[in-house]
């Protein structure tokens, strides 16, 4: 799959993605703006049931997936994701006001209070080694 050279506007969910074991997708050269979930996702999730396991035996949602000199802009989460990809190339892309839905931030406050350990349990952990 190649998805090249267009103007992606004024989408209720993701501009592009690609999933369910794709592999050498190629997303280049597009502009993505105003979209309600994510710019471009290489990968998504989808059942164990629809992957051929003996091409893709690991599971992978994206393999050798290729995005590069894209414009994203105005996206309500990430403006560029992976998910379950292997050997994915990102390269040369523009990301701005991305992942700007009031739900999204606040599950990415959510995420950062859990996953970051207060300054005295990491100097415990420190201490402990």
């Amino acid at each position: 799959m190649t998805v090249a050279d267009n103007y992606i506007r004024d989408i209720a969910t993701n501009g592009v993605y690609f999933k369910r074991g794709a592999t050498d997708a190629v997303v280049q050269r597009n502009v993505i703006e105003r979209v309600g979930e994510g710019g471009i996702l290489v990968g998504f999730d989808i059942s164990p049931e629809f992957f051929d396991l003996t091409e893709n035996p690991g599971y992978f949602e994206a393999i050798r997936g290729i995005v590069r000199n894209n414009l994203i802009r105005d996206s309500g989460r990430a403006g560029l994701s992976l998910y379950a990809s292997r050997d994915a190339i990102i390269a040369n892309n523009t990301l701005l006001r991305t992942a700007t839905s009031a739900r999204r931030r606040s599950t990415l406050a959510s995420l950062c209070r859990i996953s970051t350990p207060s300054p005295a349990a990491r100097a415990a952990s420190i201490r402990a080694s």
